[in-house]
């Protein structure tokens, strides 16, 4: 993912600030760096996303599976009780 920060303004308004211009310059590299490396490790990508869109997905079926299987069980048990109980 690319980041829009205008290095060159920051790097400007550093030097009107007395800052020599070889350490502004370093100084807007760095932070370029820093703010790159945090937004690809915090921001999803569209990859991150259809791979929990599978995920969950996938879970549903499985719930939806499991459902089914509670209910036929829970009758098989009713089923079980009702004859013992004849």
């Amino acid at each position: 993912m690319h980041l829009q920060f205008d290095t060159l303004r920051y790097a400007e308004s550093l030097k009107w600030a007395g800052i020599p211009w070889a350490q502004a310059k370093a100084k807007t590299e760095a932070l370029t760096m820093v703010l790159e490396e945090a937004v690809a490790s915090t921001l999803a990508t569209n990859d991150d996303i259809r791979s929990c869109r599978a995920e969950m997905t996938q879970a549903k079926l499985e719930m939806r599976s499991m459902k089914w299987l509670m209910l036929i069980s829970a009758a098989g048990l009713t089923l079980l009780i009702a004859m013992h109980l004849r």
